[in-house]
């Protein structure tokens, strides 16, 4: 006090001072920072798991409800089937149906089961009467193939003795095709 301020070792004093003062407030202001981190990284660590448990618990939700829905549209597709295709054109294969003897009606099923689809066992069936045709375009020639003799198999299982017309296309001519099937 009372010092010039353009005294030197006024200056000097108020800087040992000033630098006194932070030495004795960096340890504090450490263990504050490390303490407010630790509690930061618990805050993150709680989020985090409720973040993952509300997801889980959607998830679950979610899953229960896309369940539900494939469960009661598997149904609809399955009763929805059994009336386009009735029968045994709507009947999977080894069914109890498929060895007692059924009398055929005959008509023929306007729709007939190809497949089934792994999702809750739903039924795929496909109109084989009053349609022009189908084209099918697989990936591989087997599946087409499997996809063909499957619907002829079940056709014929279902259909009235001579009430089954089968006409084919071939335009790469690839296949037997009588006559045709020579010129490859």
């Amino acid at each position: 006090p009372g010092a010039a301020p353009d005294d030197p070792a006024s200056w000097e004093a108020r800087i040992r001072g000033i630098r006194g003062a932070v030495t004795r407030f960096v340890p504090e202001a450490e263990q504050a920072a490390a303490a407010e981190r630790a509690s930061a990284e618990q805050a993150r660590g709680r989020a985090y798991e409720e973040a993952a448990a509300a997801a889980e618990q959607a998830r679950g939700q979610v899953g229960g409800e896309v369940s539900e829905a494939l469960a009661a549209a598997s149904a609809v597709a399955g009763r929805r089937a059994a009336e386009l295709a009735p029968g045994l054109a709507s009947q999977p294969y080894g069914t109890a149906a498929w060895h007692t003897p059924e009398p055929i009606d005959a008509s023929m099923p306007p729709y007939v089961r190809v497949g089934t689809l792994e999702v809750a066992d739903t039924p795929i069936i496909l109109p084989v009467v009053g349609t022009r045709g189908w084209q099918i375009w697989a990936d591989e020639p087997a599946a087409a193939h499997r996809l063909v003799q499957n619907t002829l198999l079940r056709v014929v299982g279902t259909a009235a003795p001579l009430r089954v017309r089968i006409d084919a296309y071939d335009p790469r001519l690839v296949g037997a095709l009588g006559l045709f099937g020579r010129l490859q």
